[in-house]
């Protein structure tokens, strides 16, 4: 029998993500279309924010050719706020 302890202990206030709802709604929106490029699953994302998906990840530095589920933790970041920061303009 193998066992083992996890412990989870939360992220400092400093380090936690201020716009977690914003990261949520651009996750889901990638993941929606399993298998797909970037520039198709953020296609209505974007229009809701008045600007394309290309401009969005070209702001965040991603290749629109990209899938979703090769984004880094970093990416998913920079894509929530240039897509929070389109919104609001």
């Amino acid at each position: 029998v193998d066992s083992a302890v996890v412990v989870l202990e939360p992220l400092a206030e400093a380090d936690a993500f201020p716009d977690a709802d914003g990261l949520e709604i651009v996750a889901a929106a990638a993941f929606n279309q399993r298998r797909k490029m970037l520039r198709s699953s953020l296609k209505a994302l974007a229009a809701t924010a008045g600007t394309t998906a290309d401009a969005l990840l070209s702001k965040s530095g991603i290749e629109a050719t990209r899938r979703a589920e090769t984004l880094t933790q970093a990416e998913f970041r920079s894509l929530a706020l240039a897509w929070r920061q389109a919104s609001s303009t």
